[in-house]
């Protein structure tokens, strides 16, 4: 069997490989692009209501985004199907109010409106299996207070970017704002050095937050063609699933 398959028989075995073979998948805290990502979530959380009472950071990884969210709550939630990362969570989030557990989504354990902010990064369109997307949704809705709002943060191909912002829309959910980070010629600057990228100056150029600030420049001229992420950030409507 092979990964593809593997992940949609048995998402939770997947990912536990994963964790199991690499040191810290997807590299979040050795690329400059997906450094400043995790620094501006937060900034625009606090910009945006400042503290919140209950958080719940969907697909919590190792917690490189968790860590810095724990300022903005003093109750905080993370959870991963992998056991693996989890235990590296724990270790990398020391908090007497953050909370880690092993758990998918679709499959929230959580009661009914019972957080005012959750946090989806790379959680809904790059993890969930298409034909569970719409399950994943209504679950991440159901557990919203009435007041609640949700932060969404993908990769996405430019031809999913409408879908995506529809899809979330569909699902309930009033789009507040949305945010592109401009990434896309990181991205690509990125792929350059991929041959050599475990050299000690491509691994500097790779982690650089303000390579990753300067690259945005030209992206921004693209417009929307300049964006791989997009923060999406939206409330929970009033009508019922």
């Amino acid at each position: 069997m092979n990964n593809i398959q593997t992940k949609k028989s048995n998402p939770n075995a997947y990912y536990q490989k994963i964790y199991s073979e690499q040191k810290e998948p997807w590299n979040y805290r050795a690329r400059g692009a997906e450094i400043l990502r995790h620094e501006e979530i937060p900034d625009l959380l606090f910009g945006f209501k400042g503290q919140f009472e209950n958080i719940l950071d969907i697909g919590t990884s190792l917690g490189q985004l968790t860590q810095k969210l724990l300022p903005l709550s003093k109750r905080l939630i993370g959870f991963d199907v992998s056991p693996l990362a989890i235990k590296s969570a724990r270790l990398n989030c020391p908090s007497s109010h953050a909370q880690f557990l092993v758990a998918a989504l679709p499959g929230l354990p959580f009661l009914q409106e019972t957080f005012d902010l959750i946090v989806v990064s790379d959680g809904i369109h790059e993890f969930v299996l298409k034909e569970k997307r719409k399950k994943a949704l209504a679950e991440i809705h159901r557990s919203l207070k009435k007041d609640g709002i949700c932060l969404f943060s993908d990769y996405l191909k430019l031809e999913d970017f409408d879908r995506f912002l529809e899809f979330i829309e569909t699902s309930h959910f009033e789009i507040v704002f949305t945010y592109p980070l401009y990434d896309r010629v990181w991205y690509q600057f990125e792929s350059w050095f991929k041959g050599i990228r475990n050299f000690s100056w491509v691994k500097k150029l790779i982690s650089s937050i303000t390579i990753a600030k300067i690259l945005r420049m030209p992206a921004r001229l693209l417009g929307k063609y300049g964006s791989r992420h997009i923060l999406i950030l939206a409330q929970k409507s009033s009508e019922k699933i």
